[in-house]
């Protein structure tokens, strides 16, 4: 009989990833593929706005040993900040949610899918970038940030995608890319359409809504059922901010949940999968039955 050990104290898991459904740079496959090889036994794919990704990749997670979590996460907006909310467990053809997201498109999709606000964006690239081009590439899926590049990679813009990406964000930390205006879901009707969509609501990288007044407020309110801690893409100051967090879930009574954020970005630090302790999950899961 097997002695208890260190293992059984830990979960290895991650409840906050992106694909080439959202800002990924991968597809559910390849990110099903790479949980597997890492050990990482429970997935929550989170496309901001889009669950599609579930449903292309259930069979294969199944067949790999990764339980998938049917999940989203919500660009939303709580006194005048952007917080964004996870949403686990859901079912992604529920239709309160689909007219959510009928209603309000992702910030990315708003940028990318009009040709006006496109042509504005592309003039800091000196390329000229429409929406039936970007559509031409991404499909069937809406565009993507991963469509962007491999439409600049195509214009010439950079030699490779790794390329591409370095020049964006060399351009991005000077200033040289336009900030355009965006529509955000008030954060009570994206909270609303995760919980009628029979999901789990969850507060996404608390530390960057940059007012804990208003993450207090989302928690003491029960607007959300949890909150992400730990969160492995802060730049800075992870640790103190993920044990901050972590002491204001125990303060309010929620669980939390637990991601990396990973994108798969060109020469990116971040990595798939956190390990947490025992039990996360299952407190996580019977949040939604409160």
């Amino acid at each position: 009989m097997r002695g208890h050990s260190p293992e059984d104290d830990v979960e290895r898991l991650d409840l906050h990833c992106h694909t080439t459904w959202s800002s990924g740079f991968c597809s559910p496959q390849e990110l099903v593929r790479w949980a597997s090889m890492g050990d990482i036994r429970t997935l929550a794919i989170t496309d901001h706005h889009h669950a599609e990704a579930y449903l292309e990749a259930a069979d294969l997670a199944r067949t790999l040993g990764v339980t998938l979590i049917p999940a989203i996460e919500l660009d939303c907006l709580s006194n005048d900040r952007r917080v964004d909310l996870l949403g686990y467990w859901i079912t992604p053809t529920a239709p309160a949610l689909r007219a959510f997201l009928a209603r309000w498109p992702s910030a990315a999709t708003q940028l990318l899918g009009d040709d006006a606000t496109l042509a504005w964006f592309a003039a800091g690239f000196g390329v000229t970038i429409d929406a039936a081009q970007l559509r031409t590439v991404a499909a069937p899926r809406d565009p993507s940030l991963y469509d962007l590049f491999v439409l600049l990679v195509g214009l010439g813009w950079a030699p490779t995608l790794g390329a591409a990406f370095q020049r964006w964000e060399t351009m991005r930390a000077a200033g040289q890319i336009p900030r355009l205006h965006r529509r955000y879901a008030p954060v009570e009707e994206g909270a609303a359409a995760v919980r009628a969509a029979g999901g789990v609501v969850s507060l996404a990288h608390p530390a960057l809504v940059r007012d804990d007044p208003t993450v207090e407020h989302l928690l003491a309110e029960r607007v959300v059922d949890a909150i992400e801690a730990p969160y492995a893409s802060y730049w800075t100051g992870g640790d103190e901010r993920n044990t901050h967090y972590r002491r204001l879930a125990e303060q309010y009574g929620v669980p939390t949940s637990a991601g990396s954020d990973y994108h798969a970005y060109p020469f990116s630090p971040v990595h798939l999968g956190v390990e947490v302790s025992a039990g996360t999950l299952e407190r996580l899961r019977q949040a939604g039955r409160r």
